[in-house]
């Protein structure tokens, strides 16, 4: 296994994760350019954490946001996005980049995760569920929208 670094992002990555997202998007079969003008801009608005190598390149990141559910009073956080360069898979990097996430919440308080993965990556799927993540088709929930 290769020995990486986990961090957090800072606007140095800003390239790298243009390009990983790119790559995440084509993952999906979306072909939409991740714009390194429009990370910047957004920059406060974004939290993530990269995998680096001893190189140093960035060969990972994931992002997600911190949640609050009022009716149980939790504390939450929302993976939005984890995704690896293809030749750096099975190599321990999403491992080491979840599990400092992990860490990193639950010393912050967090006590419940959430994520969404394709029904169709059963590799996702196998690898969440090691970590004690459970599915859950949200019966009787709709997911609401804006897009502007």
């Amino acid at each position: 296994m290769a020995a990486f670094t986990i961090r957090k992002a800072d606007k140095g990555d800003i390239p790298s994760l243009a390009a990983l997202g790119t790559a995440l998007n084509a993952y999906h079969d979306d072909n939409m350019q991740l714009s390194a003008e429009a990370l910047e801009a957004d920059w406060n608005w974004i939290e993530a954490f990269v995998v680096e190598t001893d190189e140093p390149r960035i060969v990972g990141f994931a992002s997600g946001f911190n949640t609050y559910q009022f009716h149980v009073t939790k504390r939450g956080y929302e993976i939005q996005n984890l995704h690896v360069d293809e030749d750096y898979r099975r190599q321990g990097a999403a491992k080491a980049l979840l599990t400092h996430i992990l860490e990193v919440k639950r010393a912050q308080g967090v006590r419940k995760f959430a994520l969404s993965v394709s029904s169709k990556n059963e590799k996702a799927r196998a690898f969440y569920k090691a970590f004690g993540f459970k599915e859950n088709e949200m019966k009787g929930f709709l997911r609401c929208k804006i897009e502007e």
